[in-house]
């Protein structure tokens, strides 16, 4: 019956129940296995549709078990749609109560509660009987634990009890009660506080430990062989002998602290590197690990001494034992010198202050510093004299005051560089200077003693070291000024002239070495937009009479042998970036050039090309040229753009000369164009000279101006016309910088 609840009789089998048909072809009813389409069209069956899953399901659970038992006593099954559906089963349609209706809408199973009428029913679900799930595998003797707070579920666990009744897998147990009457939370405490008192709380005495498990009688500790009796970090252990003596024999130790004395036989002391850590209060001593070994002893402030090996001291163990503390100081009595040993028909010993010789492969070797005494409040530093001594009393030369750096020892290292500085001031003092002063002579016409200052000599072929000197760095100020260097000659005498100052290059090697520069160079500006230093040569003013002033001459070097060339004499401004470079004056009344001397002045840029046929694309107004025919110089770019047409950038400031030669083809006008940047206009802004063309004649025009660096050159026409002359060659242009 359409659009009606189906009864479910007794006799019904489960073939009947899942053939019945939806009465609507929706299959949104009950479930079914022939299909039946939109337009009633069925086909075999060929799967259990929509609902057959569920209605199984539901069919075996605890409900439907119940719905199944009560089937048995002939209890009727309704299947509806929905709840309104079902509420309308009555009387009419032989409704009893306990009658069960399995609903679609909500796969549910409801029984009647009463039959109100013909078409009216009161209906209530059923609840599950709850069932508890398990996990499918399982652990044998596992504990089952709840999962989740349903109470539905089963999961597993590790915590097994046996058929015994031992349980393992017991991470740990929280008690608030007691065990065996016992309480476990309390007694833990106490154990643990006992466990944690290190202070003996039972008073048990080392008699009783060794008696309980040691040598024979108690009176021996005994320790196995290569164990060991250890103080806690920190600590130490003590062997105290009452009034006796503590005796410690064939003993390694760190460290053996007495406060009364110590009785050995020997002691055997470990070769170390350095010495122990020092601690206040105590000296230690240690053998550290020379070949041979020595004997040292650390002080409570971390200084460390080698103790003398023999009566024989060396000046390294007075200044141990005599001096201040640390024994690297050796004290010199107001007046006292340190000197070399007077000769006995012999020369006079040699005195000589040197530093230590470095350990290793790259080490430096010590340095040797002299130094000037501090001055007080006011005072000035004392100074440092370093002497040649006095010659002999009839004709012997004064003695050399050398100031070498250190030899290097093998190998590519550099010497030790010699270092001569002055004291430094204190408060407002001006700083010590530092003067190099030959010998006066002393009678007769013997010259004073020279000063030479001689950089060393290189080796294989490396060059020879170099000599400077530099004026003081200005100080921390921010303008201040950077100290001069001045070289003076010697004043003459009442009619002698005064001393020459040469700055001479060394001379060339034996074979093929060329002469080494004498270069006098100003200072290079470190700041980005300061000026380097100038040079400046200066002849000395004449007297204050009518004397000539001294003339400055610039020679270059002779030729050498017969045919060898003279040195040239380069008078050039410096290189720039992007910038102009300086001027070079020359300020005299005359000029005066020997009648051989040839003046050749070096090209000027120059840029010709020829061919124009085109113009660019873009650029309409301006001619391209085909072939470039010279290109000389860097002060003029020529470039041929297919759009923009040709055009020369201006590379170098200066005066430039243009001329053009041309057949344009047309009625019109032509220009030489000069701006900053190339522009299709013919306008007269940028026109420096133009001339009226006409067809079939070649024009020509020239134009001559400063153009500043940076700048474009080009040739433009009036009239969007290709040149004909003919030939083609006729057309030209010529661009030179004339100065």
């Amino acid at each position: 019956m359409a659009n009606s609840p189906n009864k479910i009789t007794k006799s019904t089998s489960l073939a009947d129940l899942l053939a019945t048909v939806v009465s609507d072809g929706t299959y949104s009813d009950v479930l079914e296995t022939v299909k039946v389409d939109a337009a009633g069209q069925e086909a075999a069956a060929t799967d259990i549709p929509q609902f057959g899953g569920q209605l199984i399901a539901n069919l075996w659970d605890d409900a439907t078990k119940r719905v199944v038992q009560m089937y048995d006593r002939s209890t009727k099954v309704w299947l509806v749609a929905d709840a309104a559906e079902r509420d309308a089963l009555g009387s009419d349609d032989d409704l009893a109560e306990n009658d069960l209706a399995f609903q679609i809408d909500t796969l549910g199973v409801n029984y009647c509660v009463s039959v109100d009428g013909g078409s009216a029913s009161t209906w209530a679900g059923i609840a599950a009987t709850g069932n508890v799930a398990g996990p499918g595998v399982s652990t044998d003797n596992a504990v089952a634990r709840f999962d989740g707070a349903g109470g539905a579920t089963l999961q597993n666990s590790v915590v097994i009890i046996d058929d015994t009744g031992a349980i393992t897998g017991v991470a740990s147990i929280a008690v608030s009660g007691t065990v065996d009457g016992r309480d476990v939370s309390a007694d833990g405490a106490v154990l643990d506080a006992h466990v944690a008192n290190i202070s003996n709380p039972h008073s048990t005495l080392l008699a009783q430990v060794l008696a309980a498990g040691n040598d024979t009688a108690g009176t021996h500790l005994v320790v196995s062989n290569g164990d060991e009796i250890n103080g806690e970090d920190g600590g130490y252990v003590r062997f105290a002998a009452g009034t006796g003596l503590a005796e410690i024999s064939d003993a390694s130790i760190g460290e053996l602290t007495s406060s009364g004395s110590v009785t050995a036989d020997g002691f055997v002391l470990n070769e170390q590197a350095s010495g122990p850590a020092f601690a206040a209060g105590k000296v230690k001593l240690w053998a550290k690990n020379d070949s041979p070994a020595t004997l040292w002893w650390t002080d409570d402030a971390g200084n460390e001494y080698q103790v003398a090996a023999s009566a024989t001291f060396s000046l390294a163990q007075v200044l141990v034992f005599g001096n201040v503390t640390g024994g690297t100081d050796m004290l010199v009595t107001d007046g006292d010198a340190i000197r070399g040993q007077d000769g006995t028909a012999s020369a006079g010993a040699t005195v000589t202050i040197q530093g230590g010789t470095g350990d290793g492969a790259s080490q430096l070797g010590g340095a040797v510093n002299v130094t000037g005494g501090t001055g007080s409040a006011t005072g000035d530093g004392g100074n440092v004299g370093l002497s040649g001594g006095s010659g002999g009393g009839t004709s012997g030369d004064g003695g050399v005051a050398s100031l070498v750096g250190g030899s290097a020892a093998a190998g590519n290292s550099a010497g030790g560089a010699a270092v001569v500085t002055a004291g430094a001031p204190s408060g407002s003092g001006a700083p010590g200077d530092v003067s190099i002063s030959a010998a006066n002579a002393v009678s007769g016409n013997t010259l004073g003693g020279g000063v030479t200052v001689t950089a060393g000599e290189g080796s294989g072929n490396a060059g020879g070291g170099v000599v400077a000197i530099e004026g003081g760095g200005a100080g921390p100020g921010a303008s201040g000024t950077g100290g001069q260097v001045t070289v003076t000659g010697g004043d003459g005498g009442s009619t002698g002239n005064g001393g020459f100052v040469l700055l001479l290059g060394g001379p060339g090697g034996s074979v093929s070495g060329t002469g080494g520069a004498a270069l006098v160079q100003g200072g290079v500006a470190t700041a980005a937009t300061a000026s380097g230093g100038g040079i400046e040569l200066t002849a000395g003013a004449g007297g204050s009479g009518a004397a000539t002033g001294g003339s400055v001459v610039i020679y270059s070097g002779d030729g050498g042998g017969t045919s060898g060339n003279s040195g040239g004499i380069t008078i050039a401004a410096g290189a720039v970036t992007s910038g102009t470079r300086g001027a070079i004056t020359i300020d005299a009344d005359t000029i005066n050039l020997s009648a051989d001397t040839n003046i050749v002045v070096t090209s000027q840029g120059y840029h010709s090309v020829r061919g124009s046929t085109a113009r660019g694309s873009t650029n309409t107004l301006i001619y391209r040229w085909t072939s470039v025919v010279d290109n000389v110089g860097s002060d003029i770019t020529y470039t041929d753009s297919a759009t923009a047409g040709g055009s020369w950038a201006i590379n170098r400031a200066g005066v430039y000369s243009v001329s053009v030669s041309i057949d344009v083809g047309h009625n019109g006008y032509i220009a030489i164009k000069k701006a900053a940047a190339v522009s299709n206009t013919f306008d007269a802004t940028d026109i420096m000279v133009a001339s009226e063309a006409t067809t079939g004649i070649t024009q020509t025009m020239s134009w001559t101006g400063y153009c500043a660096a940076g700048g474009d050159i080009w040739i433009a026409t009036s009239v969007a016309t290709n040149p004909t002359g003919t030939p083609v060659n006729n057309n030209r242009v010529t661009i030179t910088r004339v100065r």
